[in-house]
């Protein structure tokens, strides 16, 4: 905890001697395929003042609204337009260690979809301070991964961590949470959330619900195959429900899953 102290001690000297520079946002790294289409909603928090409760600064959810709701914890400086050490990025809440808590919640398309896809990108400084938690109530995480987005010559990092979260059924309402490790907190510059409530048909391969898999199956499912950690066609939602491994990409795997089902026309597939 002294660490921390003299930590933040030094983050506000550096606050005071801060000059001006223009704004340098984070990056939406990772934006899913399937954003902006219907059953969709995008939002995104820059975080450039203090606002607490915080509106995102771009959205688009026709089903309600969403709210970022910020409470610092133990030695934390709240939000800082920029600190001299940290790079580029201007506006970040030093969230500081214990007791910090930031609750997005989001309203959405009504629970009628069995599934809802939730992918989280939080952009933060990674040195002694470390990336936040991230957790979705109800949700099971499907995926994770890190992209430094800036490298501070001087020391540490600004790390964008997505996470890919499914809830099942798709409810019409749904939370993500961020809280810091107690020793070290977190300073967080940007988040990006993204939804989407969809249906598969059963199974999941019989892309135009007639009750078998066969080549009118096959075409849609070859215009999704794109190769392992390669996004499938932008736009196309039938692509998840052929994604059977979860991690946005259809590839080979997700092929001899197709290949198993496949049984023709008016013949039932041999997959549950």
């Amino acid at each position: 905890m002294n660490t921390r102290r003299t930590r933040f001690e030094g983050l506000m000297v550096l606050l005071a001697c801060a000059g001006v520079v223009p704004h340098v946002w984070a990056a939406d790294v990772t934006p899913p395929p399937w954003r902006g289409q219907a059953g969709t909603t995008h939002q995104e928090w820059q975080f450039g003042n203090a606002t607490n409760p915080a509106s995102p600064d771009v959205v688009a959810n026709p089903y309600g609204t969403a709210v970022a709701v910020i409470t610092p914890g133990e030695f934390a400086t709240g939000w800082l337009n920029q600190i001299p050490g940290l790079g580029t990025q201007t506006g970040y809440w030093d969230m500081g260690g214990a007791g910090a808590l930031l609750v997005i919640d989001i309203d959405n398309r009504p629970p009628s979809p069995a599934h809802k896809e939730i992918w989280v990108q939080v952009t933060s400084f990674v040195d002694i301070t470390q990336p936040p938690l991230v957790s979705v109530p109800g949700g099971v995480l499907l995926s994770q991964r890190e992209t430094v987005v800036e490298h501070v010559p001087t020391g540490g990092d600004w790390w964008c961590d997505l996470s890919r979260w499914r809830i099942d059924p798709s409810p019409g309402h749904e939370q993500v949470i961020f809280t810091t490790y107690p020793s070290w907190g977190a300073v967080i510059d940007q988040i990006v959330v993204d939804t989407i409530a969809f249906d598969c048909h059963t199974p999941a391969q019989d892309a135009d619900g007639d009750s078998d898999v066969d080549l009118l199956d096959f075409s849609v499912f070859q215009a999704c195959f794109n190769g392992p950690n390669r996004p499938y066609a932008q736009g196309n939602i039938a692509c998840i429900c052929f994604d059977t491994e979860a991690d946005a990409d259809v590839d080979l795997l997700d092929f001899s899953v197709f290949q198993s089902c496949f049984g023709g026309p008016n013949r039932p597939s041999a997959c549950p």
